[in-house]
C-alpha cells in the first residue's frame, strides 16, 4: 500500500487498537500501562522499558497519553504527511479532542507489508532503540500503537525539520566548520554506547547511528551502506568503535557535502571502505583540528579507532572541542529555536510538499 493510500485510510479510522504505553518520569506517575496486543506477530512483543527521568513533568503529549488509556489510532488526527521511508509513512498527528498542545510525529507501518518483506525484525529493533533512548537531545517512543492492520509509533515531532533536508538548501550542499562543531558537541555526548545484554541498533536521520553493547560484537546492521564500518562490510562482527566510525563519517559529510568513500554503485561504496584510503579533498579548507579528529574516528582498524578503548570522553578531549564545558552544555541555549506550533511551521512555504523523504523520526 502506498503512501496515499494509507492516508486515505487513516482519515477513516474507527476500530480499536491496542497500546504499549512507555513508562516516562513526569509528575502524573511512573506507572505503565500495557494491553497485550491482539496479534501474535513476535516482534510487537517486547520488554517494558525504564523510567526515563529526562522526559519533562510538561510534556504534553505525556500527559495526553496518560489520560488516554487504552490509547487508539482512533483518538489521533492525522492532519498531514510529512514523508515516507521504506517501510512507512509519518503523518503529523494530534489528538482528536482537546490535547493541550499535544503534537506527534506518527510512523505508521503496515503489519502485512513488514511481515511480506520480512521487516518485522528491524521494527522490533527500532521500537527496542527508542524506548530505551533517554537523553534530552534524543527522540525518544511515547507509546506505540497496535491495530489490526496496522503499527504505529508515537514519537516528539521535530518542527526544525530533518537535517539532510536542511544541508541540501545550503551553498554545496554543506555546513561551515562553526555550525559542524556545534552539531558534534550533541551527538558526542548523545552517543555514549550502554553495557546491555541485548544488542541494540538504530537508523536515524540517514547515518546508522548504532547504539551497541561494550563487549559485544555482532554479525547484523541496519544502516544504510555509505556509514558502515569496515569491521561490518568485511563480516568480522562489531563493537561499540562502529559509532565512532559513523559519527566521523557524518561529521565528514556535514562539511564537505558527500561521504568520504562513496562509489558508483553499493558494492563499489563497501568496497572503498574496506580498501581505499580516506582522502580530504582540497576545497573547502578544514582546520587541523576538525581533519586530525575525522582522520581518528575512521581508521579503519576498530581496536586503534578513537573512542574504542575510553569511548566518548576520548572523542571530548580532542583539541577540535577545546573550550568546550561539557557539564554545561545541556543547558546550553541553541541559537536558533524552531516554532513549536506544528500549523505555523508547516504553512511555510518551505515545508508544504508532501514528497520530503523522512526515513525516521
Amino acid at each position: 500500500m502506498d503512501a496515499e493510500d494509507l492516508a486515505d485510510d487513516l482519515h477513516s479510522l474507527s476500530f480499536a487498537s491496542t497500546t504499549t504505553t512507555t513508562k516516562r518520569s513526569t509528575s502524573f506517575s511512573s506507572e505503565t500501562t500495557t494491553v497485550t496486543p491482539s496479534t501474535s506477530s513476535h516482534f510487537l512483543h517486547a520488554p517494558i522499558p525504564n523510567a526515563k527521568p529526562h522526559a519533562p513533568s510538561s510534556d504534553p503529549c505525556a500527559s495526553f497519553i496518560h489520560r488516554t488509556r487504552p490509547l487508539a489510532l482512533s483518538h489521533l488526527r492525522f492532519t498531514r504527511r510529512l514523508g515516507s521511508g521504506d517501510m512507512s509513512a509519518v503523518y503529523l498527528a494530534e489528538p482528536k479532542e482537546e490535547g493541550g498542545g499535544a503534537v506527534f510525529a506518527a510512523k505508521v507501518m503496515e503489519k502485512e507489508d513488514l511481515a511480506r518483506r520480512n521487516k518485522e525484525g528491524r521494527a522490533k529493533t527500532e521500537r527496542e532503540i527508542l524506548e530505551m533512548l533517554d537523553h534530552p537531545f534524543l527522540p525518544t517512543l511515547y507509546a506505540s500503537i497496535h491495530a489490526p492492520k496496522w503499527l504505529c509509533f508515537l514519537t516528539p515531532f521535530c518542527p526544525g525539520g530533518d537535517l539532510h533536508v536542511l544541508r541540501q538548501r545550503f551553498p554545496n550542499k554543506r555546513f561551515l566548520e562553526s555550525a559542524v562543531r556545534p552539531l558534534h558537541l550533541k551527538m558526542v555526548e548523545s552517543f555514549q554506547p550502554k553495557r546491555k545484554r541485548k544488542k541494540k541498533q538504530k537508523l536515524r536521520s540517514g547515518p546508522a547511528f548504532v547504539a551497541e553493547p561494550m563487549n559485544v560484537r555482532s554479525m547484523s546492521f541496519v544502516g544504510t551502506h555509505e556509514y558502515l564500518a569496515p569491521e561490518i562490510v568485511s563480516g568480522e562482527g562489531h563493537g561499540s568503535p562502529v559509532d565512532w566510525w559513523t559519527l566521523g563519517i557524518f561529521m565528514f559529510e556535514l562539511f564537505y557535502g558527500v561521504t568520504p568513500f562513496k562509489g558508483m554503485d553499493h558494492e563499489l561504496t563497501l568496497a572503498n571502505i574496506v580498501a581505499r584510503a580516506l582522502e580530504f579533498p582540497k576545497e573547502p579548507a578544514c582546520s587541523g583540528a576538525m581533519k586530525d579528529l575525522i582522520s581518528q574516528l575512521l581508521v579503519k582498524d576498530p581496536g586503534k579507532r578513537l573512542g574504542s578503548l575510553m569511548g566518548a570522553s576520548a572523542i571530548k578531549q580532542h583539541s577540535f572541542f577545546d573550550g568546550v564545558n561539557w557539564a554545561l552544555l545541556r543547558c546550553t541555549t541553541p541559537p536558533f529555536l524552531p516554532s513549536p506550533n506544528a500549523k505555523a511551521v508547516y504553512d511555510d512555504d518551505h515545508h508544504t510538499s508532501p514528497d520530503i523523504f523522512v526515513d525516521s523520526y
